[in-house]
């Protein structure tokens, strides 16, 4: 618990060294993001929003892919399971939607990505991520999603 307060509150480390910590592969660096998670604001139980305080800790511009998957993965699982809203029917709909998330914000912002997410494909691959659930999302869920983005 107190290397997940370092995270929060230490001026001493870098976005990067968070980053490294958060998404390290060893059982430790797992814990340390799960404690780290816990002290997040999921009340909202708005996946955008949540998504965007916890990623204003660390960067995850250029660094490996498999990274990038366990930050995500252990964000929308803790998002999952604090959502009581239940938005998304398990798990893995809430990490597939979540990881879209980071997908359009890089096509969209990242200037050396030419061809932009446009609002249409944006939501046939929504509905891919969420087969199960895509129809209980709220009234323009996936609309309001790509246009804060």
């Amino acid at each position: 618990d107190i290397a997940s307060k370092i995270l929060l509150y230490s001026r001493e480390l870098t976005v990067e060294h968070v980053t490294e910590i958060v998404g390290g592969k060893e059982e430790r660096n797992k814990l340390i993001y799960d404690q780290f998670l816990e002290k997040q604001d999921f009340t909202d139980c708005d996946l955008e929003k949540c998504l965007r305080r916890t990623m204003q800790t660390f960067r995850l511009a250029g660094v490996e892919s498999q990274v990038v998957l366990r930050v995500m993965e252990g964000f929308s699982f803790k998002f999952h399971e604090h959502d009581t809203k239940k938005t998304f029917v398990d798990r893995d709909e809430a990490y597939e939607m979540a990881y879209l998330i980071i997908v359009l914000q890089t096509t969209m912002h990242n200037p050396n990505i030419k061809k932009k997410l446009r609002p249409v494909d944006f939501i046939m691959q929504a509905k891919s991520c969420c087969p199960k659930g895509y129809d209980l999302l709220p009234e323009n869920y996936v609309n309001d999603l790509y246009a804060n983005v």
